[in-house]
């Protein structure tokens, strides 16, 4: 029984050592394909073997490659998906070099389509396609610098690119006040800057504090509710400020009950503020906002004042909110609000 299996093994070891010099000749010889069809009949008698599934996988991963130079990239990403299936979880350098693969194949889509023309829907799908490869290879590969140092360099050149189609929406806003869809895809584009880290950030928080203030003065007609701020008054002596604005309900039809009650505002700790309801002892103001039924496609103007408790002179926003959640938002820049009230015109 003993000499049977010492044959046994002795055959085995024979088949295995055959099968391997010549699964190693074709992978010399460039012939992968016929190496795997070799590896994959010698996984069948030893299925758990590490070794030849390492060999199995670095055979699909070196076609790959070929397929890579070749340019070939969803050929080369197809092998490699199909090599890593063989790879043992505790074999670290296949898995590493999967990951590695995965951002070559990544950057040559990028060379291929890099643009910063969103428009351009081709080259579009081959940037996200490189992408989402680097992406991946950068969570597999453990120190992919590589791939951190491409999807770095991207978003810089994104955020870059956000920044000047920002500007440039400014100053066609500023050529055109009316159309105001364009100050709002300025403030757009430089909020999408500043999701990606624009690099100047000190000049990105002042093209966005601009925007704010400008925006003060403005009521988008695309919004259900809005309202502008037509001038303000901030006496600091009395600790009082006074807000003159027109309400827009610019929905298409029904109604809103519109007071100011409705209204609160933020200082810059957070602390609210709600209008000065006894309005009869508030010398030297007139025109104060009542509580009215606001039809469809209508208006109303009011003045409302706010009692400070303390030497605040910076605020963070002004709020309309209906009974039904319904809102209106206007957002201060962080400046003393004498200057804002002044920039907007208060004599």
């Amino acid at each position: 029984m003993k000499l049977l299996l010492q044959i046994v093994l002795s055959f085995t070891l024979l088949f295995f050592s055959s099968c391997s010099e010549s699964a190693e000749e074709y992978i010399q010889s460039g012939e992968n394909e016929k190496a795997i069809k070799i590896y994959k009949k010698m996984l069948t008698k030893d299925y758990n073997n590490i070794e030849i599934r390492k060999k199995i996988a670095n055979a699909y991963f070196d076609l790959a490659e070929k397929q890579l130079s070749d340019n070939n990239l969803s050929g080369a990403k197809r092998n490699i998906d199909r090599g890593i299936i063989y790879a043992a979880e505790e074999d670290e350098a296949t898995q590493i070099r999967y990951a590695e693969m995965l951002c070559s194949i990544g950057e040559s889509y990028l060379s291929q389509g890099y643009t910063v023309d969103e428009l351009d829907v081709e080259k579009m799908k081959l940037m996200k396609k490189g992408i989402s490869l680097i992406e991946k290879s950068v969570k597999l590969g453990g120190e992919n610098s590589k791939g951190v140092k491409i999807l770095s360099k991207l978003n810089a050149d994104k955020a870059d690119s956000y920044f000047k189609k920002g500007v440039k929406k400014y100053e066609l806003w500023q050529n055109n006040p009316s159309h105001y869809k364009l100050i709002h895809e300025s403030r757009k584009f430089f909020n999408k800057a500043a999701e990606l880290h624009y690099a100047d950030k000190k000049n990105l928080k002042k093209q966005l504090e601009i925007i704010k203030k400008d925006l003060l003065t403005i009521a988008p007609g695309n919004e259900e509710y809005s309202f502008k701020i037509l001038n303000m008054f901030a006496n600091l002596d009395t600790r009082k400020i006074a807000f003159n604005i027109r309400f827009y309900n610019n929905k298409k039809e029904g109604y809103r009950a519109v007071g100011p009650k409705q209204f609160t505002l933020y200082d810059s700790s957070g602390k609210k503020y709600k209008p000065i309801e006894d309005t009869e002892n508030l010398e030297g103001y007139k025109g104060f906002m009542l509580r009215r039924r606001l039809d469809a496609k209508r208006s109303v103007k009011g003045l409302m004042v706010f009692q400070l408790d303390k030497r605040i002179t910076r605020f963070n926003k002004l709020v309309w909110m209906s009974s039904k959640g319904e809102i209106a938002v206007k957002e201060f820049p962080n400046r003393d609000i004498r200057k804002i009230a002044k920039d907007i015109g208060n004599q």
